[in-house]
């Protein structure tokens, strides 16, 4: 009865003295931009306009020292740990590709059963889904809290992105079909896409976009602190390069077997055709005018792309970032008169970012290099049928671990431990390789700090390998038609912009630590419903003006 008491007075104080408890956000609006870095806010800024990136900054609070706190740093995780507050470790999302031992096959991490919604041509099995994603996420979550009532909503260019950002109980995820130039989903979903989609997708909006060349948006002297080097290019799966030259043809060459639409995705154009899909979800779906908070989910994928063909110096990529300013400046503008100023709240983050273009960096005296996947796991296999005898001890290689035939390894009486360290001892002496761990160590012992501890938070005891790979700094492992990769755990590929806006939201910025599985509890409290399940972050205290 004592405590009753206390707790009456604390009420009736607290009533006295005016005190209301912020209200949540009719709509929560989170949009991750794939593969960008928090140093494209500050190198582009004499570029962007008011109204977009500026505004969010001016008028928001933006940490610029967030950093992922797993390794590999790619689509897949980024997304899944951006929305769960928890990394792979937890939500098994070890990779955008995951090897699975049961069936000795890599799976897509979203790859399902289930039907494609808006694709008819690919219909029969070839549906994604949140399967693989072992924890809640903030979507969700809010989805418990208020028995549905909630929309949920996910777009992107990607489907992974989508489906793994609005999580296991959105009302829709939506991505871009490169076949077709629609918007598309898995029956997962819905049998039928809805119907202010499929309007959306009879306007053949692509259409538009491709019918031009994708040219510089600003003046030559706009573009002086590019690198501009016909030297370095990617290559094409036809074997022709992609030079750093405007105007760039959003047109097929007759030789490519890339999708119709395969070259609008690689062009900033898409991500404009992403806005203008946002812009049609709030206007026709009531997104942020109930009484229920909503949250719609954007992910950015043209970035990604663009930097994969040339690199985060690029003239093409500053005019992606200018293009996207005025992109999220046409969003904002929208959620002013829809939604209301004083009703949403905006986080815009990173999925991970990227390494200057190694073969440049090597230009410029720099370390830095390439590893060529092939040739390594090749040297990796003889070393032990050396130490062992011939056979095929290696299943396989991806996102830089090793696979062991575990079951070869019992059949020959063999220790797999012994086996992991005499494989781990070898990958140690190798050039472009900093660190090894060996999934003993990491189911043994417990790290706290630097690689060892990103590496395991990123080790997934059932589907991540037997040995595992830190590349140096600057060094990656070469892929066709990319210039430069990502999925490192050092800074270039961890550290992301992290941008709160709106309602209650704190003006200023930050440059305290702050691990990207933060973003998701703090979502939690202002939306008052409990964290992911998985959650291992901590609220934001800066962003709600408390030092």
């Amino acid at each position: 009865m004592k405590n009753k008491g206390i707790l009456f007075l604390i009420i009736v104080g607290l009533t006295l003295s005016g005190y209301t408890q912020p209200r949540a956000p009719k709509l929560v609006v989170g949009i991750v931009v794939d593969q960008m870095r928090p140093d494209y806010l500050n190198r582009f800024s004499d570029d962007y306009g008011s109204g977009g990136f500026k505004r969010l900054m001016s008028n928001g609070f933006t940490l610029w020292n967030v950093h992922y706190n797993y390794i590999p740093t790619y689509t897949g995780p980024g997304h899944a740990s951006i929305y769960s507050g928890t990394t792979p470790r937890y939500h098994g999302i070890i990779g955008n590709d995951i090897y699975y031992r049961d069936t000795k096959k890599v799976e897509y991490c979203v790859k399902d059963s289930f039907d494609v919604v808006g694709n008819e041509k690919t219909s029969r099995g070839k549906g994604m889904s949140p399967h693989r994603l072992i924890t809640t996420n903030i979507c969700d979550e809010l989805k418990l809290s208020d028995n549905k009532h909630s929309k949920v909503i996910s777009i992107s260019l990607k489907d992974r992105a989508a489906i793994l950002s609005g999580g296991h109980m959105a009302d829709n995820a939506l991505w871009f079909d490169q076949e077709t130039g629609n918007f598309i989903s898995s029956s997962f979903y819905g049998k039928e896409l809805p119907m202010w989609v499929k309007r959306f997708n009879e306007k053949k909006r692509a259409n538009d976009y491709i019918q031009n060349d994708w040219i510089a948006l600003l003046g030559n002297d706009r573009y002086s602190n590019c690198v501009i080097d016909t030297n370095i290019c990617a290559i094409t799966r036809t074997g022709s390069k992609v030079l750093p030259v405007f105007p760039h043809s959003l047109q097929l060459s007759p030789k490519d077997k890339d999708a119709k639409y395969s070259l609008l995705y690689k062009s900033p154009l898409a991500n404009s055709l992403l806005t203008d899909l946002a812009i049609e979800t709030i206007k026709n779906t009531g997104i942020g005018t109930s009484d229920y908070p909503d949250i719609l989910a954007i992910s950015y994928s043209s970035t990604d792309a663009v930097g994969h063909l040339f690199g985060p110096l690029s003239k093409e990529i500053k005019d992606t970032y200018v293009r996207l300013d005025k992109d999220i400046e046409r969003l904002l503008q929208t959620l002013d008169q829809t939604v209301g100023k004083d009703n949403y709240v905006v986080f815009l983050t990173a999925d991970h970012g990227v390494p200057e273009i190694p073969q440049y960096m090597v230009k410029e005296k720099l370390p830095a290099g390439y590893l060529y996947h092939q040739a390594f796991y090749k040297s990796a296999t003889a070393y032990l049928n050396t130490v062992l005898t011939p056979a095929k001890w290696i299943d396989t290689l991806i996102n830089d671990q090793f696979y062991l035939n575990r079951t070869l390894i019992a059949q020959n009486g063999l220790n797999l431990k012994t086996v992991q360290s005499q494989l781990a001892d070898y990958l140690q002496q190798q050039k472009g390789v900093a660190f090894v761990y060996t999934a003993s160590q990491l189911n043994e012992s417990e790290f706290t700090t630097n690689s060892a501890m990103r590496i395991q938070n990123g080790f997934q005891p059932k589907c991540s390998g037997d040995v595992l790979l830190v590349l140096e700094s600057g060094f990656f492992e070469f892929e066709d038609g990319a210039v430069v990769e990502h999925g490192s755990g050092y800074s270039y590929d961890t550290n992301v912009p992290l941008i709160w806006y709106g309602q209650n939201i704190a003006k200023g910025e930050s440059w305290q630590m702050h691990y990207i599985t933060d973003l998701a509890p703090t979502l939690s409290m202002l939306l008052r419903i409990k964290y992911p399940s998985a959650c291992i972050g901590n609220p934001i205290l800066e962003i709600a003006g408390v030092k």
